[in-house]
C-alpha cells in the first residue's frame, strides 16, 4: 500500500524544478497535498478492513449461534470473539485491523463456522460487495441460518477447543 501512495506524483506540467522547489512556498502545499492524501487513504483502508473484518468474521459467527439458539453467545461476538479473531489475523498474518484484540480475553464467542454453516448462505453473504460491513440479517438469503451440524464446544472452539492454561 505505501509503495502506491508513495507513486503518486504531481502532473508532469506542475512540478518545479529543484531551485524554484528549494525556495518556494509550493514545497509546502505539496506536503500538504501529501498528507491530506495519506490520511485519506488510511481513513479508506482502516473503513474497509473492519467492513471486511465484520462481514468474513463477526456476521458468520453470528449466524452459527443464532442458528444453534446461542444468543447469549451471539451477544458476545462483538467483544468476545472479535478479539480472538483479531488476534488470530494479528500473530498469524500481521494484520493490524481498527480494532486491537484484548489478548487477555476470555476466548469465546469464536467457533469454526465454516465446518457448520449452510455454504449456501455464506456464500451469498460473502457474494456482493453490498453486503460488506452489514448485519447478515440484511442479505435476505441470510436472514432464518440454518447449519447442517453443531460443532463440539461451540462457546469458544474456533481452530481448537478455547481452554485456557491459567
Amino acid at each position: 500500500w505505501t509503495r502506491i501512495v508513495l507513486r503518486v506524483r504531481l502532473p508532469a506540467d506542475e512540478v518545479p524544478d529543484a531551485e524554484a522547489l528549494s525556495m518556494s512556498p509550493s514545497t509546502e502545499s505539496l506536503r500538504r497535498a501529501t498528507d491530506r492524501l495519506w490520511e485519506s487513504a488510511f481513513a479508506f483502508i482502516d473503513d474497509r478492513k473492519a467492513k471486511v473484518f465484520t462481514t468474513v468474521f463477526m456476521e458468520p459467527t453470528k449466524m452459527y449461534y443464532i442458528a444453534c439458539n446461542e444468543t447469549e453467545l451471539a451477544d458476545n461476538v462483538e467483544v468476545h470473539g472479535s478479539s480472538v479473531y483479531l488476534a488470530v489475523l494479528l500473530s498469524t498474518l500481521g494484520i493490524w485491523c481498527p480494532r486491537l484484540p484484548f489478548f487477555l480475553d476470555v476466548p469465546m464467542s469464536a467457533v469454526s463456522f465454516l465446518d457448520a454453516l449452510d455454504e449456501n448462505q455464506v456464500a451469498e453473504l460473502w457474494a456482493e460487495e453490498s453486503n460488506l460491513g452489514k448485519d447478515f440479517r440484511s442479505v435476505a438469503a441470510c436472514r432464518e441460518p440454518r447449519i447442517s451440524a453443531p460443532i463440539r464446544h461451540h462457546w469458544s472452539s474456533f481452530l481448537f477447543h478455547g481452554a485456557q492454561p491459567w
